[in-house]
């Protein structure tokens, strides 16, 4: 896929042609797919433009990155285990140790270099904002549970050895590189800042409100539209927007059901998309005087945390309003919102659990089970 180069768009016409030039990069399979087709393809493989990436691309990722060292430090707290454990072991017991340790060094090496190249690789390949978070739990859970067992089936009953070994080997082969794996994708996994995101996603919705395009593509848009600013409402104001669904149905029913809806859309509310996407244009904010960089470091990509902190903020206050307002007349619904309590952080901890307890009960298993039997 070649990589354009393009500065962000002045006005919206510009920025329509980028959306345009980013559908038709497949121009040899137009002959087996229809245009629709094309831009749901385009979508699904890379929903962030060239443009998007460029502008809208954060290094900061506050919110993972105390969780990210946490994961690597346990990682190498149970690979230090796993050595020292059999070195023990191996020691206590008539084998011979460098025999038996070389292999076993050798085994985790490669097991432990699998682990680290096929996250980057997934990083660099499949990750974006919206499914990394899925790809960096279900890989390495996979592989946890899947060693774990595996060090089960080695276990004998009544072997005070072998029962040990289930224990370092669930260390160093299961609970290690897992947390390893984990903290490598919460490092390189690709990101798009909220404000990046609405931009974005009003410019699929209006790109397809003129083409009557794919209404799948359409669906996904708006919904994502709709969550990114939940979560920069909740980064800005400590709110979440409180009727979501509500404010989906409302959209999807004036699509279906309002004749001549997206044809309108585009008359109707063009001035509306104006405003925003100009609004949320960060160049002029980031050439002031405000931030105290080199002409070339004033990208987003280069600000410090209290830096971005204080431009969504700025961001915010402006932009938040003309978006709620769209929203609004796209769907027919008043947007409530609610105070993101402790009650909220605690429940959406509470969807976290089970992927925690399949974790952690997998990686038991070679210790419960020789106690079981």
């Amino acid at each position: 896929m070649t990589k354009i180069e393009i500065d962000m768009p002045e006005n919206i016409d510009d920025l329509m042609k980028i959306y345009e030039n980013y559908e038709d990069k497949q121009k040899d399979e137009k002959l087996f797919y229809s245009t629709d087709i094309l831009q749901d393809i385009a979508y699904s493989s890379n929903p962030i433009t060239p443009s998007h990436k460029k502008y809208y691309s954060s290094r900061f990722k506050s919110e993972y990155h105390s969780l990210m060292l946490l994961f690597l430090y346990l990682s190498i707290i149970f690979i230090l285990i796993y050595f020292i454990g059999f070195y023990v072991i191996l020691n206590l017991s008539e084998f011979d140790v460098w025999a038996n340790f070389i292999p076993r060094t050798g085994l985790f090496v490669s097991f432990l270099s699998y682990s680290i190249i096929v996250p980057i690789y997934f990083a660099r390949s499949f990750l974006n904002k919206w499914n990394w978070k899925f790809l960096s739990i279900m890989f390495p859970l996979s592989i946890g549970i899947i060693v774990a067992i595996l060090t089960f089936f080695k276990v004998e009953p009544g072997s005070t050895e072998s029962f040990y070994a289930a224990v370092f080997t669930s260390f160093g082969m299961s609970l290690g590189p897992t947390l390893l794996m984990f903290s490598l994708f919460y490092k390189n996994y690709k990101y798009i800042t909220d404000y990046g995101g609405i931009h974005l996603h009003l410019g699929w919705i209006y790109r397809i409100c003129q083409t009557n395009g794919d209404l799948k593509t359409l669906n996904i848009s708006f919904k994502r539209l709709l969550y990114d600013l939940d979560n920069w409402l909740n980064l800005t104001s400590k709110v979440l927007i409180k009727n979501k669904f509500e404010i989906l149905e409302g959209f999807y029913s004036n699509v279906l059901s309002v004749k001549n809806f997206l044809g309108d859309l585009t008359q109707n509310f063009k001035l509306n998309f104006q405003t925003i996407f100009s609004g949320l244009l960060i160049d002029e904010i980031l050439k002031s005087e405000v931030f105290s960089y080199k002409p070339e470091n004033k990208k987003i990509s280069c600000l410090k945390r209290d830096d971005l902190k204080y431009l969504n903020y700025r961001l915010a206050l402006t932009q938040i309003p003309e978006i709620i307002n769209l929203i609004e007349l796209l769907t027919s619904k008043k947007i409530e919102i609610k105070y993101y309590s402790l009650m909220e952080k605690f429940k959406k901890f509470l969807y976290k659990i089970p992927g925690i307890v399949i974790f952690v009960l997998s990686s038991l298993i070679p210790l419960i089970m020789p106690i079981i039997q």
